[in-house]
């Protein structure tokens, strides 16, 4: 809702103690429905489908008494679909919101109370009705001057996206020189395939990432221990940051817009830990711990000109 003569200012001076002081440049009754009007219609609509399945396989064999053995591979597939529409309608001119009498649900009393003080001259104004919005929507249309019945999907908006990972893994567990050196040897690898679906084709990536992990244990002394680990990790950007669809702001200045990247790598990590702890008491413990880790691959989200049907906009998308 507008006031129909024009913008509606309100000037307020907190630069002294206590409650802001302030007046209104617009001086006309907030409880008047004559002084509405209707002059915006934003539609956001949206479905979303996701779908996932997954297979494990394990097993595990005990060598000897010092040595056992585990392994397996996991399967998943996970399917992720989208369509959107955002649609900014403006008529040309503000539409008196009296051509929708029951759009008025309530007036909203003393919202300025102890709050603002001064030539305010306002208190109350009214709300719109979200229930008779809710059920109306064709009549709002009718108003605005646009079709009715819900608009069509972006095809712009549109992605499919599936990722099937294949993570085959193996661990070696060992007690050595009478359990005083413990740990475990691993290796999983993960295997992923990524195909992408938009309104303008189809895509496809794979990738292969080996992920190592050992740790180990060993005891110095009676309750003097010396520990360390060694691992590599990776993190696979989501659906949201690999999605291909753009969503368009036409209003701004200048037009701008986001999506996402379906060219992002996976975030990747190698680390190393040790410690040296001691235990003494019946609960006491001190210890000295350190690590180091170097992580690849952070996502940010970055901004650039793009040409979307010979309209430059400034898009931000996860880089």
């Amino acid at each position: 809702f507008a006031p129909v003569d024009g913008r509606l200012d309100l000037s307020v001076d907190a630069s002294k103690p206590g409650t802001p002081i302030g007046s209104f440049i617009y001086g006309g009754n907030f409880a008047n429905t004559a002084n509405y009007s209707l002059f915006r219609l934003l539609q956001t609509l949206s479905e979303s489908d996701r779908k996932q399945w997954a297979f494990q396989l394990d097993g595990a064999a005990q060598i000897s008494d010092q040595f056992s053995l585990t392994g397996g591979w996991r399967f998943t597939t996970f399917t992720a679909e989208n369509n959107s529409i955002s649609l900014n309608s403006v008529p040309a001119a503000g539409i008196p919101i009296t051509v929708l009498p029951d759009m008025i649900g309530k007036s909203i009393p003393n919202f300025l109370d102890n709050r603002i003080v001064g030539n305010i001259g306002q208190t109350s104004f009214l709300s719109p009705d979200a229930d008779y919005m809710r059920k109306n929507l064709d009549a709002i249309r009718r108003a605005v001057g646009i079709a009715t019945g819900d608009p069509a999907y972006n095809p712009l908006s549109f992605f499919r996206i599936t990722e099937s990972t294949l993570s085959p893994f193996a661990q070696l567990d060992f007690k050595l020189f009478d359990d005083r050196l413990k740990g475990n040897v691993g290796l999983r690898a993960d295997i992923v395939h990524l195909r992408t679906t938009i309104s303008t084709g189809m895509g496809s990536s794979s990738s292969t990432n080996w992920l190592p992990n050992v740790n180990l244990s060993y005891e110095l002394g009676h309750n003097l221990f010396v520990r360390g680990a060694y691992y590599k990790t990776v993190t696979r950007p989501d659906f949201g940051q690999l999605s291909p669809s753009l969503t368009l702001n036409d209003v701004s200045v200048p037009k701008s817009g986001s999506g996402g990247n379906p060219d992002l790598k996976s975030t990747t990590s190698t680390a190393y830990d040790a410690s040296i702890e001691w235990y003494f008491g019946k609960s006491n413990l001190l210890s000295l711990a350190g690590f180091y880790k170097n992580i690849d691959g952070f996502i940010v989200g970055g901004t650039q000109t793009e040409t979307i049907n010979g309209v430059p906009y400034q898009i931000t998308r996860p880089r």
